[in-house]
């Protein structure tokens, strides 16, 4: 019984719908009831006897239930009331007022409130509302006894039910009941307005989706504005294949759009390449909201080609068109595209403003079930991650975490997934996730799982030999692909930083020192600043290990620097037992340089690597010499000087450390080598540690 899934049907909105839920909830199967002992009684009677019984079907109109509403409630009204009755189903809500107006002369509301005080499966929708629901199983019976009794009713009670809302401004349920009534032409009208004016300020893009399916299965034929809107939310809710299914309709400034918005779902990228290319042809005169679409498919690609920088600039242009309309959604997916790129550029703090106004903007102006909202909070919870707050991106994925069918970029959902695995949170698997919608995305997915496995001291031979295989997978998909290499989504990156990885690994330290310096020059080239760092703990970690200890103290506290003044502190979590032999004279070197003044940073950096108290020394406080002051006739700023030396760091940083110029650090240098008879920094510092400086 536990591994049997049953299905569940209701008449929801006048059309049966299938849900399938596991029966090891059976809480869930019980809400179908709401309560009702009968209920409850005929759905233990309906469980499947057998556990390899797929499914079950739970409705009103099931048989047991159909006939127990018959037999014991319905047959004894007569033949005027339970045609009402019927034509009330066809309301979703019904008040008296909406009665009185689908029945005029009727005495509708009068015979609502009999029907009420017989307490026949009807109650408010909320206390002192005045707006009434069926008992769900109630309603499926009466639905289903409707076809028979009043067939041709339904269209007339909701062509009056939609005319009801449309003159009390209750555009949604204007045109739910429109659609339902059969008035083709005007449901349509009514969903062309809707689209051009509401759709993307609101993002009811499933709620959308679903009235033309109802018209297209009435035989509609869409207009050219209605089927360019329903193949867009086709592809926001996780269908770009049907969207991509269909032909083009209307001007070739919005097949463009859709085959950009089709290209970033599917991760497409010379798709979407393409379409940027023949809107800078067809652009003209277009609306604020489409400039914003095609500026964030260009940028979308700029990323995914490694080019981060390129993209934030291509993401500000989408902003500023963003700003011209009223869209609640697009700002959404505009900040989260700035997330994304700031995570890229490695300013984590800036990542994570964006990613709250995302989540602000969804929760106000967007469904709580919106894919862009959840969307929002997967962002939110990679930016806190690379921040290191573990806490907040476990909340954040356990409100992203949602029906498999939702959708958002592909790269979003792999790394959000990603996350989760690394923090132990449970995480639905999209279907995307199974059957990627790209090499790359098959690959960076790839990459990811192996990175994890790095982190969770694995075995290096096996290591070494599932890098080698996932070499050859990426090489043979250069082989069928001249754009692989192009549209990887950072996958050169992660190439490098586990090859690097396994070197350190297995002790080749001048293969990954030979490695490093090219990865970290593209990196800077193209504005990948979070790799840079990454890079660049790795390159601390050889240096120290070819007993370059300045020079790796020196890169560590540039990086920590960095990692204070941005928020990006994850890389030095995840290389902390790399790190372990240089954290005590970081967490000195920082306390007496600039990092020591912005004592939040500072602080929150030394609690994220597990630093007890970081050291309280001033700026003036060095590690003592000794006798060698007054041996060699050297002064305090002197031997302030020998300490920096000590510390790696360069004469730019030991001036700004002193608060002196840079020609004065180079005076007190020379009068330090002339009287230590030293030629070089090197040597001044292996002389003071061969006299117990260190």
């Amino acid at each position: 019984m536990a591994s049997t899934l049953c299905s569940l049907t209701w008449a929801g909105l006048g059309k049966r719908r299938r849900v399938r839920i596991c029966l090891t909830a059976p809480d869930r199967l019980l809400d179908r009831t709401e309560g009702w002992p009968a209920g409850v009684q005929l759905l233990r009677l309906a469980l499947p006897r057998d556990v390899g019984e797929p499914e079950l079907e739970f409705s009103g109109s099931r048989e047991e239930v159909s006939n127990y509403l018959q037999e014991t409630l319905f047959s004894r009204f007569n033949r005027q009331t339970q045609e009402f009755l019927c034509l009330l189903a066809y309301l979703e809500e019904p008040s008296p007022e909406l009665v009185e107006a689908i029945l005029p002369g009727q005495k509708g509301a009068e015979r609502l409130a009999q029907i009420r005080k017989q307490n026949l499966f009807i109650n408010e929708v909320s206390e002192g509302s005045n707006v009434y629901r069926f008992h769900s199983l109630f309603r499926d019976f009466l639905l289903a006894r409707a076809e028979a009794i009043a067939p041709i009713a339904k269209r007339d009670v909701c062509a009056r039910a939609s005319r009801f809302f449309e003159a009390r401004g209750d555009t949604v349920r204007t045109i739910w009941y429109a659609v339902r009534s059969g008035e083709q032409d005007r449901a349509l009208e009514l969903l062309e307005r809707y689209a051009e004016t509401s759709l993307v300020a609101h993002g009811r893009i499933r709620l959308f989706t679903q009235w033309v399916r109802l018209l297209l299965d009435d035989g509609a034929e869409l207009s050219a504005s209605v089927s360019y809107w329903y193949r867009w939310c086709l592809v926001f809710t996780g269908r770009w294949e049907a969207a991509a299914e269909l032909k083009h309709a209307g001007s070739d400034q919005r097949a463009a759009i859709i085959d950009a918005v089709i290209g970033a779902f599917s991760d497409d990228q010379i798709r979407m390449r393409s379409a940027v290319e023949r809107w800078r042809h067809v652009a003209g005169d277009a609306d604020p909201f489409s400039h914003a679409v095609m500026f964030s498919a260009s940028a979308i690609n700029k990323m995914a080609a490694g080019s981060f920088r390129v993209a934030r600039a291509e993401i500000s242009k989408a902003e500023l068109s963003i700003r011209q309309t009223e869209g609640g959604f697009g700002r959404t997916w505009v900040n989260v595209l700035i997330v994304l790129s700031e995570i890229g550029c490695g300013n984590i703090d800036e990542a994570l403003r964006a990613a709250e106004r995302a989540v602000d903007e969804a929760n106000k102006s967007l469904l709580p079930k919106a894919p862009a909202a959840r969307m929002a909070r997967m962002a939110s919870a990679v930016a806190r991650y690379w921040r290191g707050d573990d806490a907040g991106a476990t909340d954040d994925l356990a409100c992203a975490n949602t029906e498999r069918d939702d959708h958002s970029l592909p790269i979003l959902t792999l790394w959000a997934s990603a996350i989760a695995r690394e923090l132990g949170v449970y995480w639905e698997r999209r279907r995307f996730e199974e059957y990627p919608p790209s090499v790359a995305i098959d690959l960076v997915a790839e990459a990811l799982a192996l990175e994890g496995q790095m982190k969770s001291a694995p075995n290096i031979r096996r290591m070494a030999e599932r890098i080698a295989e996932f070499e050859a997978k990426c090489g043979a998909a250069a082989a069928i692909s001249n754009d692989a290499g192009h549209y990887d989504w950072g996958l050169s990156d992660q190439r490098a930083i586990l090859a690097i990885r396994l070197a350190v690994a297995q002790g080749d330290l001048s293969a990954a020192a030979a490695m490093i310096s090219p990865a970290i020059n593209r990196c800077q080239k193209a504005g990948r600043g979070l790799t840079e760092m990454r890079l660049s703990l790795l390159r601390s970690v050889v240096l120290f290990r070819q007993d370059k200890y300045p020079a790796a103290l020196r890169c560590l506290l540039q990086q920590a620097e960095k990692a204070v003044e941005d928020g990006v502190f994850r890389p030095f979590i995840e290389l902390r037992h790399l790190l372990q032999p240089m954290l005590h004279d970081l967490f000195e070197a920082g306390e007496r340089s600039a990092l020591g003044n912005d004592r939040q940073g500072w602080l929150h950096f030394c609690a994220l690597l597990d630093a007890s108290r970081p050291v309280a020394v001033s700026d003036a406080q060095v590690k003592p010499i000794g006798g060698l002051e007054k041996e060699f006739n050297i002064t305090g700023r002197e031997i302030e000087i020998l300490g920096f030396l000590d510390l790696g760091l360069s004469n730019v940083e030991i001036g700004r450390r002193m608060g002196v110029s840079l020609p004065t650090v180079k005076w007190h240098l020379s009068n330090l080598y002339s009287k230590l008879n030293v030629k070089n920094r090197a040597s001044a510092v292996r002389f003071a540690r061969d006299n117990g400086f260190a």
